[in-house]
Parts: C-alpha cells; sequence; structure tokens
C-alpha cells in the first residue's frame, strides 16, 4: 500500500532545522537596524540641512532678509532649525530628536551652532551674533556632524559652506 504524506519525525525536522535557522538570523536582524536607524539620521539632518539653506534662499528678501541656521544640542541628541527675527535668534519649527541609542559623536568645528546661512544660500560663521551687520566669516569649511550608535558604528554628514551642499557618509573622516 502506497500512503502519501509526512511522518511525525519528518515534521520535527523541520521545525528543528526553521528554529536553529531562526536563532541564527535574528540577532543579525537587531545589528542591522540600529544600523539602518543610524543612516537615516544622517540622512534626515542632511536633508533638514538643506530645508534651512532653502529656507534662507526663499525669504531672500534684500530690504528685509531672513537667515537661518541648525543648532545641535550634542548633551541631548536634539536639534533644530532658527531664524533670526527681530533682532535675535528664535525657533523656528519643533526640536528633532535623535533615536535611542544614537547621538552626536562631535560637530566640527566645534563653533557650528554660531553658523548660518545667508540669503545667497552659503553658509558663514556669525563673528558678532548679528547676520544683519554683514560682520561675518565666510573662510570655506566642510561642517562635519558626526553620529554614532551604541555598537560603534558611525555616520559623518557634511555641510560644505560655501555651497550649502551636503552628504551622508558612512565612518569619520
Amino acid at each position: 500500500m502506497n500512503k502519501k504524506g509526512i511522518t511525525l519525525i519528518e515534521l520535527i525536522v523541520v521545525m528543528v532545522i526553521i528554529g536553529i535557522m531562526a536563532v541564527l538570523v535574528v540577532p543579525n536582524i537587531g545589528s542591522q537596524l540600529q544600523r539602518y536607524r543610524l543612516k537615516t539620521s544622517a540622512r534626515e539632518i542632511s536633508n533638514f540641512l538643506l530645508q534651512a539653506r532653502t529656507e534662507a534662499i526663499k525669504n531672500a528678501d534684500f530690504t528685509n532678509p531672513k537667515y537661518y541656521r541648525v543648532v545641535f544640542d550634542q548633551g541631548n541628541g536634539t536639534y533644530r532649525m532658527q531664524k533670526f527675527e527681530a533682532g535675535s535668534w528664535v525657533d523656528d519649527g519643533g526640536i528633532k530628536t535623535l533615536p535611542a541609542n544614537i547621538s552626536i559623536g562631535q560637530l566640527i568645528p566645534s563653533d557650528i551652532n554660531s553658523r548660518y546661512f545667508k540669503p545667497d544660500g552659503s553658509n558663514v560663521l556669525d563673528s558678532d551674533g548679528d547676520p544683519t551687520n554683514d560682520i561675518y566669516d565666510d573662510t570655506p569649511v566642510t561642517l562635519k556632524i558626526r553620529l554614532q550608535n551604541g555598537r560603534g558604528d558611525r555616520y559623518q554628514v557634511n555641510l560644505y559652506s560655501l555651497t550649502g551642499m551636503t552628504e551622508a557618509q558612512e565612518g569619520w573622516n
């Protein structure tokens, strides 16, 4: 007699194989998820910097220009956009927070929070806290926002001050 089907032993062997594969794959998925969050955070910061630059260009009214900057709080892992209005810097929108286990490792140069976008889209160092009086340093520099996760993975966001262009790259250099 020819019976078609599977035996209980065959079913148990297949379940054991699936269980072993699951044990091997699940830890790898967790590490890839952390790396993905780090990469996504770097891209979000890059896009946020471009958004601040776009706002400066969009509001390029030469009789009453608007200046924009992005301010980073390294200790809290947050960043926010500010605009210069009525003689002082005010928040423009909410505070962005990095995901858990992702931190701002370094800000290069250390005066990165004193830099702002001019209406022509370039990024300059504010020498006296008042962008309306044209006392600034427009020496070209690459601003670097270095991010890291709990596993030691690193990403760096580069902002080229002269052009205002950004890039996100794996690792620090």
